[in-house]
């Protein structure tokens, strides 16, 4: 069928819809309210319903216990090359001779201490409704 009978069809059904609603509400306006009320009340009661027992509250809870985790350790970390910086800043100095010095074009290793992998929903599948 062509695309052009599909959309007749869909304006077809709009178009029906719409008189059956102003039908119904000329004939009962009280009854109408009612029904979109409860519908209302239905639909609300499922989505809280989904978001208290089927939405994944533990996993939120465990990958924030995870993150905790990280800032924890990232901020110890910090403690630890603070202390370690004031105490090579101190007032003594050590003079290191040229045999310990490594040559310039050696480039140093950064060292990333502030970034810390957090454990995410890698292997995990989602849980999906069928229809």
């Amino acid at each position: 069928m062509n695309a052009s009978v599909y959309n007749l069809i869909f304006y077809f059904l709009i178009i029906l819809s719409i008189i059956g609603l102003v039908s119904f509400i000329a004939a009962d306006p009280v009854s109408l309210i009612i029904q979109v009320a409860i519908g209302g009340l239905v639909i609300g009661l499922g989505v809280l319903l989904y978001k208290r027992f089927i939405n994944h509250q533990s996993n939120k809870n465990n990958e924030s216990a995870a993150y905790r985790k990280a800032v924890k350790q990232s901020k110890k970390r910090l403690k630890s090359a603070h202390k370690s910086r004031a105490a090579r800043n101190s007032n003594l100095k050590v003079i290191r001779s040229q045999q310990n010095k490594r040559p310039s074009s050696v480039t140093k290793r950064k060292n990333h201490g502030h970034l810390t992998v957090i454990d995410g929903k890698k292997n995990k599948k989602k849980k999906r409704m069928l229809f």
